[in-house]
């Protein structure tokens, strides 16, 4: 915000071009002509291309990054990331990149793996632990907070220690953002500059946080694929070691010679062959690799089979062997080994599992960031479908309360891509399913893997359930904070019964709270418009016009009634300035003050002052506002409205002009007038002629507050005049004679 009024200006800036030539004018003397051209909407749209090259190069460089950790191997991520760093911050001239991670010893584990430095500068610790160098910004990652920091400056109270390392390292500003995936932090992203301070911009922030979802999801997938492998080499390792079952078959692929262990899995082995214990579709399968690798005298490698076993279990083994030949070089049979591979196959999916509903929460959550609150909707439904196709569910509901009817569930979103018995619309869960409402309002998860475990005053939730086919449930609690449920999340199966375990019922929960989120988002963002649409409303009312004014740019957001009341075009940009000059010149320097002492100070701006209007006409206006701090403290904006109080100030001026009248008629009277309280009968407003009377007969110069006892000579007169008061108040009007130290007699006429 300005502190003096500057001159004048357009209202508009224009980008004229000239051009010039010089031609022959009369009597030969050359003349200069100049033409001008506007070429504003030339520059606007060179700005628009430029915009839209950058977002163009930022999403090839999203694209860049995202594809260079796809099907990489594990080992070769972390190089991969130093790589990304570099081109990050070589595209969106950044100057140094540090990645942080978070060990499995807990916060104090944290410590630097990855650094991009082109500038140089001290080494690093060759083992730098976050707590050590950067304990306060460690706090702030760790509870979820973006650290943007313009200046060393900018630290508070209690960061000496991160100062310390800025110095030490040479950095003037950074920005750090959490890497955390399920709600847990793995790490942290930071980037600096050393030879300027930097002020970090939203749109750059927004894109860092991209980046680092890349980051995390390419940390995440080599955490999981690390641990994949430990776990497959041991579980190999182990299972090698005990060589669970050794076998030998012929070329027909008869066993000829089978370990006891055979015998445990599958009783009779001899004269069958592997692809009698094989499901007909996985016997096919392997019969058709098997002849393959006979068929070229090659060894079997790892090669993975399902077989059920006499007790009818499915296992899958894992079945090596080399090739048995005779003198001549032919082919007679393969001795090998089976190891029971089950759990490590079974750990694996469920490790892909995870990895992919990972992946697909996060990517669930990355669609509801900054979504606008109309398309929450059809995103929860997208959502609901992903899902459901991602853990193989049938069919999932959403409830929501009714906004109208207190606690009145509503089926709101619905995916049932099996079809089935038509829903009522609208659905009322207390109709339907009223144990179920109960459950939930008591914040109770439920989970039935069948509806025989419901129990008896359940019944009219099963008799719904059967009516829609539903033969397993699980409903989950739509609530924030541990407040009351505004909802209930539904998953449901019509094929088969599903057994409802705890990880499973684990991630469902996580998209709840995403619904929550999102749902509650929405309904903030509703009632935060209607809001707006009833202050609007309201202001239009009382003619009342809005602004805010920025303290920093000096820039003005005003409302429409408000550029009708200080007539500024509909497409003028506002400036603080714009405002003075339609402010009356005489209250200009009383305005400006009053802004400032607002700005620093932080008393509410309650102001009166005049504008001169186009035609010259003055009007009145009445400003009330109020001033807004940045996070920093500093004054941010003052918000208020403003009132045309003319009509007002019109009718106060009319009214002094009546009273400065009235007031000169009553003292132009020799009659006394006076008024006195009804408590004390003190004076209250007298005229002229009583204050010359009592200086002339008693010599006293009255004034307000005198009461008959300050007044009169004796006991006598002041009971009389007490008396002539008491009546008045009782009695109304009255006419009295009274004589006044032996002068004429005075009539008094109390009104």
């Amino acid at each position: 915000m300005k502190k003096s009024i500057p001159p004048s200006k357009e209202k508009e800036e224009r980008l004229p071009r000239e051009k010039a030539a010089t031609v022959q004018g009369t009597d030969s003397v050359p003349v200069f002509r100049v033409t001008m051209s506007d070429i504003t909407a030339q520059k606007r749209a060179e700005e628009a291309l430029r915009d839209s090259e950058k977002r163009l190069s930022f999403e090839e460089l999203m694209l860049d990054i995202s594809t260079r950790f796809i099907n990489l191997p594990p080992e070769l991520i972390g190089g991969e990331i130093e790589n990304v760093q570099s081109t990050v911050c070589q595209s969106l001239g950044i100057e140094h990149c540090t990645l942080w991670q978070w060990s499995q010893e807990g916060p104090r584990g944290a410590t630097l793996t990855h650094a991009y430095r082109p500038y140089g500068g001290p080494p690093h610790p060759l083992t730098m632990k976050a707590y050590e160098h950067l304990p306060w910004a460690q706090l702030q990652i760790e509870a979820g907070k973006i650290v943007s920091l313009s200046s060393i400056e900018d630290m508070p109270d209690g960061a000496e220690r991160d100062r310390e390392t800025w110095r030490h390292f040479g950095i003037k500003s950074g920005l750090s953002l959490p890497l955390s995936s399920g709600g847990k932090i793995i790490g942290a992203l930071n980037f600096s500059t050393v030879t300027r301070e930097y002020k970090w911009p939203e749109s750059l922030i927004r894109q860092l946080q991209l980046i680092s979802q890349v980051f995390t999801n390419a940390l995440i997938r080599k955490q999981v694929e690390e641990a994949l492998r430990e776990s497959v080499k041991r579980l190999s390792d182990v299972v090698f070691s005990m060589a669970e079952w050794v076998w030998e078959v012929d070329t027909n692929g008869f066993y000829t010679y089978s370990s006891s262990k055979g015998e445990e899995l599958f009783e009779t082995v001899i004269g069958k062959t592997p692809f009698d214990f094989m499901p007909p579709d996985e016997a096919r399968r392997v019969a058709a690799i098997f002849s393959e690798i006979a068929a070229n005298k090659a060894p079997i490698k790892d090669l993975e089979n399902w077989k059920i076993t006499k007790d009818g279990e499915r296992i899958c083994l894992l079945t090596s062997g080399v090739p048995l030949l005779d003198a001549q070089g032919d082919l007679k049979g393969y001795r090998g080994v089976d190891k029971d591979v089950t759990d490590r196959i079974q750990n694996r999916q469920r490790l892909e599992e995870q990895l992919r509903f990972e992946t697909l929460l996060s990517d669930i959550s990355g669609h509801f960031i900054n979504l606008p609150f109309d398309q929450v909707d059809s995103e929860i439904e997208a959502a609901q479908r992903r899902v459901c196709e991602c853990l193989g569910l049938d069919l999932s509901v959403l409830w929501q309360y009714s906004a109208e009817t207190p606690r009145t569930l509503i089926l709101t979103h619905f995916y049932r891509p099996l079809g089935g018995p038509s829903v009522p619309d609208p659905m009322f869960a207390h109709e339907h399913f009223p144990w179920s409402q109960q459950q939930v309002e008591a914040g109770r998860i439920i989970a039935v893997s069948s509806l025989e475990e419901l129990p008896p005053e359940a019944f009219r939730d099963l008799e719904a359930n059967r009516r829609f086919g539903i033969k397993s449930i699980l409903c989950i609690p739509l609530s924030a904070g541990g407040g009351s449920p505004i909802g209930i999340l539904t998953y449901l199966t019509v094929q088969n019964e599903r057994t409802w375990t705890e990880m499973l019922i684990k991630r469902l929960q996580m998209v709840a709270q995403m619904f929550t989120n999102a749902l509650i988002r929405k309904q903030n963002e509703v009632t935060l418009r209607e809001s707006e649409a009833r202050l609007g409303l309201t202001t239009e009312a009382v003619g009342a016009g809005l602004w805010v004014m920025e303290a920093d740019a000096g820039k003005v957001w005003v409302s429409p009634t408000t550029r009708e009341l200080f007539h500024f075009a509909p497409d003028e940009e506002i400036t603080y300035e714009s405002f003075f000059k339609v402010i009356h010149p005489d209250d200009r320097e009383r305005v400006d003050r009053t802004v400032q002492q607002t700005l620093q100070s932080g008393e509410p701006l309650r102001h009166d002052f005049r504008i001169v209007l186009p035609d010259g006409n003055i009007k009145w206006i009445s400003a009330r506002g109020k001033r807004n701090l940045k996070s920093a403290g500093k004054p941010d904006c003052i918000m208020g409205l403003s009132l045309d109080i003319s009509e007002r100030k019109g009718l106060e001026l009319r009214l002094m002009e009546s009273r400065t009248l009235l007031e000169a008629l009553v003292n132009s009277t020799q009659d006394m007038i006076w008024s006195v309280d009804s408590e004390r009968f003190g004076l209250l407003t007298f005229n002229r002629g009583l204050y010359d009377f009592f200086l002339d007969q008693r010599g006293i110069q009255i004034k307000a507050g005198m009461r008959p006892e300050d007044l009169f000579p004796t006991e006598d007169y002041v009971r009389q005049w007490r008396t002539f008061y008491r009546k008045a108040l009782h009695d109304g009007s009255f006419t009295a004679e009274y004589q006044v130290f032996l002068l004429a007699p005075v009539r008094m006429s109390p009104l």
